[in-house]
């Protein structure tokens, strides 16, 4: 499973112990609240595979802006949730890409 992890790490431009750091908090986190061991394990697989395949689309990002790791990078941060931040954060990292 780590290796799955390790090289969607790689791909989509994150560090190489993303998803193992993820992991480590997840379960931190899962000890913390006192949840029962099938959600601990829940949190274990879902912390490691959690970028598994979203990195199916590189090839179309390559092709339409580049450097498509750089964009990931760029983009990470944005708060999907929030419009009008999204708008700005896309806006910025399409342009560093772009120019």
């Amino acid at each position: 499973m780590m290796v799955l992890a390790y090289a969607s790490d790689l791909a989509t431009g994150h560090s190489r112990d993303f998803a193992l750091k993820s992991c480590v908090l997840a379960m931190r986190i899962a000890e913390l609240a006192g949840v029962s061991e099938q959600v601990r394990r829940n949190a274990y697989h879902q912390s490691m595979l959690r970028y598994v395949g979203c990195n199916a689309d590189t090839d179309l990002l390559s092709g339409l802006f580049g450097d498509e790791i750089a964009l990931r990078q760029d983009l990470v941060g944005l708060d999907m949730g929030n419009p009008c931040g999204t708008g700005q954060g896309l806006r910025a990292g399409l342009q560093a890409v772009l120019l």
